[in-house]
């Protein structure tokens, strides 16, 4: 199996000069101080074990001996998810911290630190927390449909909203995501008007799969739907002067900027997704399994568990190569055919969200209505704009902006 990790015969390492960046999204408890009823972790919400220090520490040095061998510069980030991560307190972050920074000493290697709370709950320690030890945060708020609430059924929206207005004024810097659902879906103009006057940028999270099949039955909304809301939501964001960015339109657009802009280019081209080279995004379940994006929680498609064994040895296993075959099997039967791959899309989200998002029927049969649709949209927009010449694919941008090519794939869950 090629990766950038394989050796030649005299023990040079063969990898890119580029930078690369990973992701590592630590389950580290499912506990959780509230029930939203679309919750993939449902059933386990109220299960208080969590990874404790020794095993994050020996997380540490598995991925820290396997990015040593990269020739590359290595970006990685920890993305701490939950359940709710805070109520792990700030004095567990602080030592982990602590930990990584005698464990990650390649220079060569920078990490970064990112939380995902509901903020239902907030103290001065844990302000402190915010506004030192992590890099990125982001608040979990929905604004509209009620599907948000404490494990007595009430919504706790009033309360987050006067602990965004807490840590604000405490200078903690975060942005938000908020799920779409069928209870929210037409409320786009008063979600978008919020963001906008609290000039806060924001993540829109299709609702992910539930804990079961059925959970989600009246709340998602199918991959056209959700097309349809991220149309509006595109309009909704290109006609005003807000300085605040919405993922994934955010992504979408300099990726179709960028598509047209190395393809111009004779020292550059698109990169096309490729599980065998480069993983982007793993998730680690509180016991220390490891999966790719696409396949969490199925342990056939487990890469092996991190507390026990060495990335590097994780990366050749037996579940990591069917994860990466079943990748490649999606892409193949959708990827070639469209007119984006390879130019504004490497086929990320058909590799790794298809099966998580409607995109992928019972059958095994996987479509792109979301992303090709969107990507389609936005790209005859930019035309119409006459930010993308539609015969020649000139691009005309303002003096000194070059989008960021391309966008590295965005945890979503």
């Amino acid at each position: 199996m090629p990766t950038l990790y394989n050796t030649d015969t005299g023990g040079t390492i063969r990898a890119d000069a580029a930078r690369r960046r990973v992701t590592f999204v630590l389950k580290t408890s499912k506990f959780c101080n509230l029930r939203c009823r679309y919750c993939y972790e449902f059933a386990d919400l109220g299960n208080t074990h969590a990874m404790d220090r020794s095993q994050l520490q020996t997380m540490y040095q598995n991925i820290a001996e396997h990015y040593r061998r990269c020739s590359s510069p290595v970006e990685i980030e920890f993305d701490w998810h939950g359940g709710e991560p805070l109520l792990l307190g700030a004095d567990f972050f602080w030592k982990t911290f602590d930990d990584q920074t005698r464990v990650f000493n390649d220079e060569r290697i920078t990490v970064s630190n990112l939380v995902q709370t509901n903020l239902a709950v907030i103290n001065d320690e844990l302000i402190k927390l915010l506004y030192e030890g992590f890099d990125g945060v982001g608040v979990s708020i929905d604004l509209f449909g009620g599907l948000r609430v404490s494990s007595a059924g009430k919504d706790c929206q009033e309360r987050v909203l006067g602990n965004m207005d807490q840590i604000r004024r405490a200078g903690v810097k975060f942005g938000c995501i908020t799920v779409l659902s069928k209870q929210n879906v037409h409320r786009a103009a008063q979600i978008f008007k919020f963001f906008q006057r609290a000039a806060i940028s924001f993540r829109l999270l299709p609702i992910f799969r539930g804990a079961t099949d059925e959970q989600n039955d009246d709340y998602a909304l199918t991959p056209l739907q959700v097309l349809e809301s991220f149309k509006e939501f595109f309009e909704l964001w290109v006609g005003c002067s807000t300085q605040i960015t919405i993922d994934p339109l955010f992504a979408y657009t300099e990726n179709l900027l960028a598509g047209r802009l190395l393809n111009r280019s004779k020292s550059a081209a698109w990169g096309q997704y490729d599980k065998r080279i480069w993983e982007s995004i793993y998730i680690v379940n509180t016991d220390g399994n490891v999966y790719s994006y696409a396949d969490i929680y199925n342990l056939q498609l487990s890469h092996g568990n991190i507390f026990q064994n060495a990335l590097s040895k994780l990366v050749l296993s037996t579940g990591h190569l069917r994860a990466i075959q079943a990748a490649e099997t999606r892409m193949q039967s959708v990827c070639p055919k469209c007119r984006h791959f390879g130019r504004g899309c490497g086929g990320y989200p058909v590799a790794e969200e298809s099966p998580n998002s409607g995109e992928m029927s019972v059958d095994g049969k996987v479509s792109c209505v979301k992303d090709q649709g969107i990507l389609d949209y936005i790209e005859r927009r930019l035309w119409e704009m006459g930010i993308i010449d539609p015969i020649t694919g000139e691009v005309s941008l303002p003096s000194g902006y070059r989008p960021r090519c391309p966008h590295e794939p965005v945890v979503s869950i």
